[in-house]
């Protein structure tokens, strides 16, 4: 078995669509092509708001950005607890 490699950034890619009043943008592990965190319309405006998503307009031109913060959410909310949940657990 592979020794266990945590995920970095470069392990990921953001994808993004926009169409009239409907968003999504996803953070999608490249090798597994999984979703690790997603959010779709008024969920990404309320998370570019709530400073979550940093992203100006046009998105495209601040891809980078909106892909840093993507990746640092999932990694503060959702898989660092997801850590401490397991360390805490007794067999």
């Amino acid at each position: 078995m592979a020794p266990f490699k945590p995920v970095t950034i470069a392990d990921t890619h953001l994808t993004t669509w926009f169409e009239r009043d409907r968003a999504h943008v996803a953070l999608v592990r490249t090798a597994t092509d999984r979703t690790l965190v997603e959010w779709w319309d008024e969920a990404v405006g309320e998370a570019i708001e709530d400073g979550f998503l940093k992203a100006g307009w046009p998105i495209k031109l601040h891809e980078r950005q909106l892909h840093e913060s993507a990746f640092e959410y999932w990694d503060q909310h959702i898989r660092q607890p997801r850590r401490v949940a397991r360390k805490g657990k007794k067999k």
